[in-house]
């Protein structure tokens, strides 16, 4: 059910306790600031994405992290809707994204911060 801040219905609350959280979506976010070849990748293979397009960025903040965020940014299906074959195939198919990245010399995971 819909969660309405700050009265959420009962039901919405009860959910809430019960999965410990709201999740709409879940996120990942491109390692090589590619998030077009991630979404293409991950349809590639049948697991539907979106490009995030509704946060915003402080323009004016001296750390971009934000910024990196937003425009790197995807959306997967919610977790918390898939069952279990559906989980393991999207962490499949996002360890096979990577394993891709370190042999094409595109990441080295190893290194990253």
């Amino acid at each position: 059910p819909p969660f309405f801040f700050p009265c959420p219905p009962q039901k919405a609350m009860t959910d809430y306790k019960k999965y410990q959280g709201v999740s709409e979506f879940t996120w990942v976010v491109s390692p090589i600031s590619d998030r077009m070849h991630l979404c293409q990748f991950l349809n590639d293979h049948f697991i539907v994405s979106l490009i995030n397009t509704t946060w915003e960025a402080c323009e004016k903040t001296k750390l971009p992290v934000g910024k990196y965020i937003n425009e790197n940014l995807i959306y997967l299906p919610n977790l918390n809707e898939m069952d279990e074959n559906q989980i393991v195939k999207v962490g499949k198919v996002l360890t096979l994204y990577c394993q891709d990245l370190e042999a094409a010399d595109e990441y080295d995971f190893g290194k990253a911060k």
